[in-house]
């Protein structure tokens, strides 16, 4: 509930769920707390470039798969490309937001 009230993120929608998430998407610091977790756990408020992210490790599983690496790559090149632009698209509107000034007549 605190997701869909407070969130930012576009899964606020769906209660703040992710669904599940390869290690291999997870940035180093994400990765080494989710290690440490046993299900059911819930982070500590972890910093991020927008705010704070808390995280529950509702299951774990392992799946063996052969791995395309270059599948893999160009997907987190997509993902990290988004990422920017998504925090430079915040960043220059709210520069935008800061300098307009609506004038009434």
């Amino acid at each position: 509930e605190a997701a869909t009230i407070f969130s930012i993120s576009n899964t606020s929608a769906k209660g703040g769920k992710l669904g599940w998430i390869k290690n291999t998407e997870l940035n180093n610091q994400l990765a080494e707390r989710i290690k440490t977790l046993d299900l059911g756990d819930i982070t500590d408020p972890i910093k991020v470039a927008n705010g704070y992210l808390i995280l529950k490790l509702e299951n774990k599983r392992k799946i063996d798969t052969n791995i395309d690496f270059n599948k893999e790559f160009n997907s987190l090149i997509r993902k990290e490309t988004d990422r920017q632009l998504n925090q430079f698209s915040i960043i220059y509107f709210n520069k935008l937001k800061k300098n307009i000034s609506i004038h009434e007549k």
